[in-house]
């Protein structure tokens, strides 16, 4: 962050590409998104592309996701003013070294996975506690997920006549994380249908940075593990899935992004399935730490919920985990 506040004062080209893109950002995730949030969001991307580059060894990941390409201009403006990027970011080195060094000798994809996860919640939960708090970040446990989507199945099968592997039956998981649902939900699909419904069956939405690229990672590895040939998973998007709900007409960042999420609008959704955040609200008032509005999604509540409450203190009724529940998913 120190780094970053520095190069904005000192450097032009900096100043230049962080100001575009905190207009795309304003645009495309939240008007009233502040300069900190996006500094986050630039660090979350070097964290995430040293990790992917040095520990997964795939250096291909910044230029073939379709956000991570876009962040990477800005990167590279911010890193303008020196040799490279190493020596940008020699100051940092005993942090990525000890990192590095607690990932040394895993193996298997899914303690990777693990790995991940674990990087993804304690920074967050140590380096921006608010941004926890308000996101409501804590791992799912991979027991809890394999149940959800077990019961998922049963329920098609003995609901609906059909299965998860079904063309046509069309999920999305609103709030994806690191991408546990989504990983868990293509194990049980059998290689011959899988393809298809790779392409065109799954979907998922995720607002922070840091998950989305695991989540990209996570999903494109079971893929590529299964069918032994790299495809990027077109079906997760970059955006504010309660954003979204509201209806507003954005431009989505990129156009492969806007592309994605249109396509998850016309998508004929049958299956709704994830972990959404949980967060009541600040606990003092001088937090600064409020939850984010949302008028057509709160006003829903307003009219359902809450007026059919018998209980005095009716706030806990538009916490985030309520407000998922009160997504206009079908429109």
């Amino acid at each position: 962050m120190t780094i970053i506040e520095r190069e904005y004062k000192l450097n032009k080209k900096f100043i230049t590409a962080f100001d575009a893109f905190a207009e795309l950002c304003r645009q495309a995730l939240d008007p009233k998104i502040s300069s900190d949030v996006i500094n986050e969001m630039l660090i979350q991307h070097l964290l995430t592309e040293r990790l992917f580059r040095t520990i997964f060894d795939n250096s291909d990941f910044i230029t073939r996701n379709v956000i991570a390409t876009e962040i990477e201009k800005v990167i590279q403006a911010l890193t303008s003013r020196s040799f490279n990027r190493h020596e940008f970011l020699k100051s940092l080195d005993r942090f990525y070294v000890a990192i590095e060094a607690a990932a040394k000798g895993i193996e298997s994809w899914s303690e990777r996975q693990h790995f991940l996860n674990t990087v993804y919640e304690r920074f967050f939960q140590g380096y921006s506690v608010k941004r926890a708090d308000t996101y409501g970040i804590v791992y799912t446990p991979q027991e809890i997920v394999d149940f959800m989507c077990a019961s998922v199945e049963e329920v098609l099968q003995h609901e609906f006549g059909t299965s998860i592997a079904e063309p046509g039956v069309q999920i999305i998981d609103p709030c994806v994380g690191t991408g546990s649902y989504i990983v868990n939900l293509l194990h049980r699909i059998p290689n011959y249908q899988l393809k298809y419904k790779y392409e065109h069956d799954f979907f998922c939405n995720e607002i922070m940075l840091l998950p989305y690229y695991i989540a990209s990672l996570n999903i494109e590895h079971e893929y590529y593990s299964r069918i032994g040939e790299y495809e990027p998973f077109e079906g997760i998007c970059f955006t504010d899935t309660l954003e979204l709900a509201e209806g507003r007409q954005m431009s989505m960042f990129v156009e492969e992004n806007t592309e994605r999420i249109q396509r998850e609008k016309n998508a004929q959704i049958m299956v709704v399935i994830g972990n959404p955040p949980y967060n009541m609200g600040q606990e003092y008032e001088n937090d600064n730490n409020k939850n984010r509005k949302y008028p057509v999604i709160d006003g829903r509540i307003r009219e359902t919920y809450a007026k059919d409450s018998n209980a005095r203190l009716n706030t806990k009724l538009y916490d985030a985990y309520v407000k998922f529940d009160a997504i206009p998913i079908f429109v």
